[in-house]
Parts: C-alpha cells; structure tokens; sequence
C-alpha cells in the first residue's frame, strides 16, 4: 500500500568552487496505522492512530504520557494495520473503538495467535508457515 506523498525540501552543503548551498526536492511516503495494544493476553484492549507506529509504542512503553495506556500497562502491540491517508486511519479508528470486545479478539487471534508483542518481533508478518514460538507460559 502506498502512503501519503508529502514534499519534503531538503539542504544540501556541496563543496564546489567553496561551499554553496542547493535545495533538493525530494518525495516522501509516509504511511498512517491503526493499532491495538495490550497489557497481556486477552488482556485490556486500547485502539489508537499514529503515523510512526514504532516511536508510538516506545511511548506507550516509557509511559510518556498518562492516560488509559500508562494506567493500565498497555504497551504490547499486537495487530496493526495500514492506511494511505492519516483521514481514512482516523475513521477506521472510529469503526474499531464501537466493535464489540469479542470481535477484537477474534480479529487480533487471526493474524497474532500467540499475542505476541509485535513491536519486538524482527519481521512481520511472520513468514508463511513459520509462526514465532509462542512464548513460555508464566
């Protein structure tokens, strides 16, 4: 999926007969994600939008901000999607947070079984067929 295409004017120090500057163009993708998270396993579920998924969870788990995340330890992401507009994330978000709790479940059980804390997992999806090991049980 493609993201939003933003026009980014970058500064560039050339060496060329002394030092001169020259402005560069250049396009920019960025990509816009829904989430879950959790505090464990069929654990308190919270719904949230960003457009840097990976410095959002660093957030959620340094508890930078207070709020229902910090109080409730919410910080294991455990399904996400992506949108091409922070507008379509945004109303995807809204259809998400009137689903019924099961329903979530069910929808993050298809594509995360394990609850796995997709933020520390070094590829994702899985490959096809080689689902991580599920983690030891407590």
């Amino acid at each position: 999926m493609q993201g939003s295409i933003f026009q980014v004017l970058y500064l560039t120090m050339h060496l060329k007969h002394g030092l001169a500057n020259r402005a560069t163009l250049h396009y920019v993708h960025i990509m816009f994600y829904i989430y879950i998270c959790t505090n464990k396993a069929r654990g308190i579920l919270y719904t949230g939008h960003t457009d840097d998924l990976s410095a959002r969870m660093e957030q959620h788990k340094q508890k930078i901000y207070g709020g229902f995340t910090a109080k409730y330890g919410c910080d294991k992401l455990v399904w996400f999607m992506e949108f091409p507009s922070r507008e379509l994330a945004f109303k995807k978000e809204r259809q998400i947070k009137k689903w019924r709790r099961a329903y979530k479940l069910n929808v993050i059980e298809l594509e995360n079984p394990f609850w796995l804390d997709i933020d520390e997992q070094v590829v994702w999806p899985p490959v096809q067929g080689h689902l991580p090991v599920p983690p030891a049980p407590i």
